[in-house]
């Protein structure tokens, strides 16, 4: 005879856990550093366990905390596995192997960094699945935010916890000791080395991009040799400039596509990728929608 299935009761956020799927069984996940228990665990001495002996410092918290980790992993949009779903996977891959290291620590302080590492993650995939975003803005995103690890980890080698309001929080009544400081410069560290090995090419497509950003600042050797007559054409219509000063980028180049096709061209190739899945499923799922509305006309 099979056990009975234990159902998810939606005071169990007071322990850090909320329901997860996993195939034709619900089990409790925590909000915190996303482990799954079984669903044997699914019981509030099991939570409780989980939440005292690995998050000890965030014990005091109040339902209001959890309920906003619950929507933040809500909008984060987990899959059936307990990772974050592939929408923009090399950065939701990334952040989720580095959230594992540090899920291993038992240490308030651990903890607090945790949290703390997890809400900056769990942003820049927020800002990564915005809408009428470009694939520019998602290198400039990415850059922006390996620029914030060098910062973080300059701050942390000066004992500075600034950046991280929950670890500041915890230290409060004390200081950033000598291997807590050498545990997070070192989260930090490999959490850069994955970006970088993810995005090898991130700098080096910035700068090509760079005529794309604006034209009017770019230099003739900045382009290609069979586009170079055409953009010096466009660099000095004054009048182009004006619309680029008033236009959003993508209409800006669709604009003067008639007038200048060769640039344009590039322009519109790269802005009209799809920068993740996630774009590129809703999409698709826009254009289903559209062809349906007809069809059933």
């Amino acid at each position: 005879m099979s056990a009975k299935k234990r159902k998810y009761l939606d005071k169990y956020i007071r322990f850090g856990f909320v329901s997860l799927q996993k195939g034709d069984t619900e089990v409790p996940q925590c909000v915190i550093c996303y482990k799954t228990l079984s669903n044997d665990g699914m019981r509030p001495s099991r939570l409780e366990h989980h939440w005292r002996t690995t998050h000890p410092a965030l014990a005091d918290k109040p339902k209001a905390f959890f309920e906003t980790k619950r929507q933040s992993l809500k909008q984060a949009k987990m899959d059936g596995s307990g990772a974050f779903r592939q929408q923009t996977s090399k950065v939701v891959e990334a952040s989720y192997e580095i959230a594992l290291l540090i899920a291993k620590c038992k240490k308030d302080h651990d903890t607090a960094y945790l949290v703390d590492i997890s809400e900056a993650l769990n942003a820049i995939n927020l800002k990564l699945q915005g809408k009428n975003i470009n694939i520019i803005m998602h290198h400039d995103t990415i850059l922006a935010f390996m620029a914030k690890l060098d910062l973080w980890k300059c701050r942390i080698q000066n004992g500075n916890t600034a950046s991280f309001s929950n670890l500041d929080s915890a230290l409060i009544h004390s200081y950033l000791d000598s291997e807590l400081k050498k545990q997070i410069f070192t989260h930090l560290t490999d959490l850069k080395a994955e970006f970088i090995r993810y995005f090898q090419d991130i700098v080096e497509k910035r700068e090509a991009w760079q005529v794309i950003r604006n034209p009017f600042q770019c230099e003739v050797a900045d382009v290609l040799d069979e586009v170079q007559e055409e953009f010096l054409e466009l660099k000095f219509n004054s009048s182009a400039e004006e619309d680029f000063k008033e236009l959003d980028i993508e209409t800006f180049w669709v604009k003067y596509f008639p007038v200048y096709p060769l640039i344009s061209h590039q322009a519109i190739r790269i802005l009209t990728m799809f920068g993740s899945t996630h774009l590129c499923e809703a999409a698709f799922s826009m254009l289903v929608a559209v062809k349906t509305k007809y069809r059933n006309r």
